[in-house]
């Protein structure tokens, strides 16, 4: 009777599925234009990503960006020259959150969203901040289409074996029914 009351009453808050229960979210429909199909969607996400790089951009010539090029180089000249370290350091985690959010948004439309579904993304996340550096844009962009690229070519390399692979079983199925027939 215990257990199946707390499943019960677990059931009211969490939902049939569970804590592990994953789920798909719905594409988006923004001023009546929806963006149901892959294409469009991938769009919508190259403009956002757009415009989240024009305002780190233009954020970056402004007194905000200059604090953070400054904490940056030194915490201890920021403290002597005024600059709230707590302050800005908070201002930095709500802003990478947000990012991380309309990240978290843009990938919840491609594939099921669950507690474990970024162990899959953390082994190339770290080759790329290891290959393009970690101050270096630049080479982090360079070196996340390079990982890209090479596992892609793992993928159709894969593929092709196993196609190669596939045709010799089929032909020496198709072998041994011959012999068996004969």
């Amino acid at each position: 009777g215990l257990l199946f009351g707390r499943r019960r009453r677990r059931r009211l808050f969490v939902g049939w599925g569970g804590v592990g229960r994953r789920r798909r979210a719905r594409r988006l429909d923004v001023l009546g234009v929806s963006f149901d199909s892959d294409r469009a969607h991938l769009v919508l996400i190259a403009v956002v990503f757009g415009l989240v790089a024009t305002v780190l951009v233009w954020m970056r010539g402004r007194p905000f960006g200059r604090r953070l090029l400054a904490m940056k180089s030194s915490d201890a000249a920021c403290v002597t020259l005024g600059v709230n370290l707590a302050t800005t350091k908070l201002q930095v985690f709500t802003l990478s959150a947000g990012i991380a959010g309309l990240g978290g948004v843009a990938i919840s439309q491609f594939t099921n969203v669950g507690p474990d579904m970024g162990a899959a993304y953390i082994v190339d996340t770290f080759m790329v901040v290891v290959f393009g550096g970690a101050g270096s844009i630049i080479g982090t962009i360079l070196s996340a289409f390079g990982i890209a690229q090479a596992q892609a070519e793992v993928r159709r390399a894969a593929a092709v074996a196993t196609e190669q692979e596939m045709v010799a079983r089929v032909s020496e199925m198709r072998a041994r029914v011959v012999e068996a027939e004969a």
